[in-house]
């Protein structure tokens, strides 16, 4: 359970300097990730009860799995295909300031 609250405070230091379009999706994001810690945490008051009949906690599963895989699309999403907090240039071609590194 500590884990969450250590990725939610590096989450929230990325996103004060995150702006533009990942700002958006950095926010849809953390909302999807929230989301899933609330189903995941209603699973586990559900489960606890040990409920005769196991339709509801495992629809509430598939659930809540598909909304952290969503959030986690959009958290790679941010990194990968915007490249924030990771490299503002990221898919860019070199322009004329880059020059590559000439050896001999």
């Amino acid at each position: 359970m500590l884990t969450i609250f250590a990725a939610a405070a590096a989450g929230y230091a990325d996103y004060s300097v995150t702006d533009a379009t990942a700002r958006v999706r950095a926010a849809v994001h953390s909302t999807l990730m929230v989301a899933a810690l609330v189903l995941y945490l209603a699973l586990l008051v559900l489960r606890a009860g040990g409920p005769p009949d196991r339709t509801m906690p495992v629809v509430l599963s598939i659930v809540a799995y598909l909304v952290l895989g969503g959030g986690a699309f959009v958290g790679a999403d941010v990194v990968y295909a915007l490249g924030n907090i990771v490299d503002r240039h990221a898919g860019r071609p070199a322009g004329a300031t880059w020059q590559p590194l000439k050896v001999g």
